[in-house]
């Protein structure tokens, strides 16, 4: 297409990206580019209320990437849901319905980010690589590309971050609005709470006892059969650690399990956004699991089972990883790596 002038208004964007964060411009589309290339960065302020609730909360999330955006809204509903998650259940069986909550947002700022530097210098000295590179065309089209040197390459997506800032309460005076005040993050609110929501309460939902509010007070452990389970540290009387007979830990074979495994060899996981295919989407899925079992077994503690560790660049779980050792006599022992 000859007249595209999605090319042109990209390069301008890049051009005028700020280095501070400032107020997102009218170019919709370009800054979609630019931000799934990962040359630019966005902060956005939003405020969530569930419907007949007068107390509401305003969140922040940072994102960039093709899948940072996904990544910042699980984390969001993850620490949403151990606050709550028991209202969400409450308000569905009211009123025997999907729960849409009532999302505004209030800011979105974007800025440069340190790949958007580069490309912008080199967009400075006449260079056209980066345009190519965000619009996936000519040598960054995807196709496999050999190498002068004999290897095989190919542009592969940005996988980018997202993450949580901030959660703090906020008045709900001005939140008496539609819900298409913000269509996609209610969208994406409501999508993840409804899968969050199967986690449907049990019978033998155990009391809550001192510390299971805590991650670190929660393991899980992997049998010689390569089953997985579920544990909590009990301090009470003899302090051990307490098997969950009945909770559902969907820990699958293959890419899930070996990144769990991951974390009982090594006790971390680095970050290696070079490899073929990132670990991120497999530790968001094993992070799911674990918390939709704890949830399952009617105990909702805050915060992030496996955070990522941005100093280090590595996932350092708060939750306890290791091997279970299932003897004749029927007992279960735990052991932390």
């Amino acid at each position: 297409m000859l007249d595209d002038p999605l090319p042109t208004a990209v390069a301008k964007l890049l051009r005028q990206a700020p280095d501070s964060w400032a107020d997102v411009p009218a170019e919709q589309d370009a800054l979609a580019v630019l931000m799934a290339a990962g040359f630019v960065e966005r902060r956005i302020t939003f405020t969530v209320r569930l419907p007949g609730d007068e107390q509401a909360q305003r969140i922040t999330i940072e994102t960039t990437g093709e899948f940072g955006f996904a990544e910042a809204m699980e984390a969001v509903v993850q620490d949403w849901w151990a606050r709550w998650g028991q209202r969400w259940q409450e308000l569905r069986r009211e009123i025997g319905g999907p729960v849409k909550p009532i999302v505004t947002r209030e800011s979105d700022a974007w800025r440069l980010s340190e790949q958007g530097r580069l490309a912008r210098a080199d967009l400075e000295r006449g260079q056209g690589r980066p345009i190519d590179f965000a619009l996936k065309r000519g040598f960054f089209d995807g196709k496999p590309r050999l190498l002068p040197d004999g290897r095989i390459t190919r542009r592969e997506p940005v996988w980018g971050y997202g993450r949580l800032v901030s959660i703090e309460n906020a008045s709900s005076g001005s939140l008496a609005v539609s819900v298409s005040n913000w269509p996609a993050g209610a969208k994406a609110f409501a999508k993840a709470f409804a899968e969050m929501g199967q986690v449907e309460p049990r019978a033998h939902r155990r009391r809550h006892w001192p510390g299971a509010d805590k991650w670190h007070n929660w393991g899980v452990g992997v049998d010689d059969a390569g089953d997985w389970h579920l544990f909590h540290f009990l301090r009470e009387g003899t302090p051990r650690w307490v098997r969950h007979n009945h909770a559902h830990l969907n820990i699958t074979p293959g890419r899930l399990a070996r990144a769990a495994r991951m974390f009982v060899d090594d006790g971390e996981v680095a970050a290696d956004t070079r490899a073929d295919r990132p670990m991120k989407p497999d530790i968001s899925r094993l992070r799911k699991a674990i918390v939709e079992a704890v949830h399952g077994e009617g105990i909702f503690p805050p915060g992030n089972p496996i955070p990522f560790d941005y100093e280090h660049q590595a996932y350092r779980p708060a939750i306890r990883f290791g091997r279970v050792t299932h003897h004749e006599s029927g007992r279960w022992d735990f052991k932390p790596a």
